[in-house]
């Protein structure tokens, strides 16, 4: 979501035209989680509750917030994990 805003220039005046984006999120609250263990799809959910217990500790996990991707043809984790908190200020 992006909230834009821009300055008109006054055209007697001779300023500057400038365009400033201010964005509401980034990636700024967002961690990537390395070295996770690869495992099949029977304890994909296992691992998920261990990270998730693991780095809320750190910051509230946004509903969603846990991804770990798939390998599709063997249906493994890829061993990394994306983190999303809910603020950029995690503990």
């Amino acid at each position: 979501m992006c909230s834009c805003m821009q300055l008109f220039v006054d055209s007697d005046d001779d300023e500057e035209v400038e365009e400033v984006n201010e964005f509401d999120s980034g990636f700024g609250n967002v961690v990537l989680v390395d070295n996770l263990p690869v495992v099949a799809p029977e304890k994909y959910e296992k691992l998920e509750n261990v990270v998730r217990k693991i780095f809320s500790q750190m910051g509230t996990i946004r509903e969603h917030g846990l991804v770990m991707p798939i390998e599709e043809e063997t249906k493994k984790t890829k061993g990394y994990a994306f983190i999303e908190y809910n603020t950029n200020e995690v503990y």
